[in-house]
């Protein structure tokens, strides 16, 4: 996870079977969390451990640093081991609306485009976690 001063990112290019219609749209948040998402083929049998797990580090971090914006980034490269897409995307799915439950603003970015994207991290010694989960 990261504590972001800022994030920008314009929707590239679309990865295989999905379609442009999105391309060329921007983004752009202030004082956020981004939480970089990579699901491993394991995971499809542990689903909700996952996201409970998710939700209580991302929920651990907006009360620790008073940051209630959030943006959820399936980042399929922390692990040479990918699982499937459509578990990915749930995993997301559902730990959104558990974020948004808390009370919490949350943003998903495009699943299955690469985007154009900069980060201004926070100057914070809490502003980069890593969990595995």
């Amino acid at each position: 996870m990261l504590c972001l001063k800022r994030v920008w990112y314009r929707v590239a290019t679309p990865t295989s079977g999905y379609d442009d219609s999105i391309v060329g749209q921007t983004f752009e948040l202030d004082d956020c969390i981004m939480a970089l998402i990579h699901v491993e083929s394991q995971d499809v049998d542990r689903i909700n451990k996952l996201v409970r797990k998710l939700v209580n580090n991302v929920s651990w971090l907006s009360r620790k640093t008073g940051i209630n914006k959030i943006i959820l980034h399936s980042f399929a490269h922390l692990s040479e081991d990918k699982g499937d897409p459509e578990c990915a995307k749930k995993i997301i799915e559902t730990a959104k609306h558990k974020l948004e439950s808390k009370g919490l603003d949350v943003h998903v970015t495009p699943f299955g485009y690469i985007l154009d994207l900069e980060i201004r991290i926070r100057p914070d010694t809490i502003a980069r976690i890593f969990k595995s989960l």
